[in-house]
């Protein structure tokens, strides 16, 4: 059963906690670390809030912080333990399951959206009652999974790429075939910076974007 108010209520007591105290200092120095990598944004461009979320998300769920190498997430845990419930240990739990990866939507079956997990190779039922705006079949989308009350849901993090690009972007993942999940998650972080230029650069074509990234094309004059 999915509890009311859905998993962001309870994942910003996790933020709270990581962004305060011994964890302030930790937080300044992840966010340099993580644009520093995929380039800074600007709260008046497209996409704005997702990649935050996206910057959000992994510094909690996937950062190891400087004391302890563990997580935000599993510093929550470990310190808050003893005054929260039995459901609620439950749900924050279920979070340390997270992953990222690149999806392909292939249809609405009642509350559940069916996704291919393209790293994996295979079908997930991510629980939504309605089907996103701009989603169509065959929509590529970044996304992270989070288990959320017995149900696997997206994050608020989802960043579409192009449909024109779907086929590059399939041709790609087809040469990934066999690797692990690191030469997807490098894939992943190209993808992320093609998006980034695309949602920049208007006047140029998005294909030659993402190609330049892809497959090393030298950048346009």
């Amino acid at each position: 059963m999915i509890p009311g108010g859905g998993y962001h209520s309870y994942f910003e007591q996790v933020v709270g906690f990581a962004s305060r105290g011994e964890l302030e200092p930790e937080i300044r120095a992840a966010r340099a670390e993580y644009f520093a990598e995929t380039g800074e944004v600007r709260e008046d461009e497209s996409g704005f809030e997702a990649r935050i979320e996206a910057f959000t998300e992994w510094y909690v769920l996937e950062r190891t912080a400087a004391a302890g190498n563990r997580t935000p997430l599993e510093l929550f845990l470990s310190s808050q333990r003893a005054e929260l419930s039995a459901d609620d240990i439950a749900i924050y739990e279920g979070f340390r399951q997270s992953f990222r990866s690149l999806f392909e939507f292939l249809k609405v079956n009642k509350e559940h959206l069916i996704v291919r997990d393209l790293a994996a190779d295979s079908k997930l039922g991510i629980f939504e009652r309605r089907t996103p705006a701009g989603m169509t079949k065959g929509s590529i989308l970044d996304a992270r999974v989070i288990n959320f009350g017995g149900e696997q849901v997206f994050t608020r993090s989802v960043v579409y790429h192009p449909l024109s690009v779907r086929k590059l972007i399939l041709a790609q993942i087809k040469a990934l075939h066999g690797q692990d999940r690191a030469a997807h998650d490098a894939l992943l972080h190209k993808l992320s910076i093609a998006r980034l230029r695309c949602d920049r650069y208007h006047r140029v074509d998005v294909e030659r974007l993402y190609r330049q990234l892809l497959i090393d094309e030298p950048p346009p004059a």
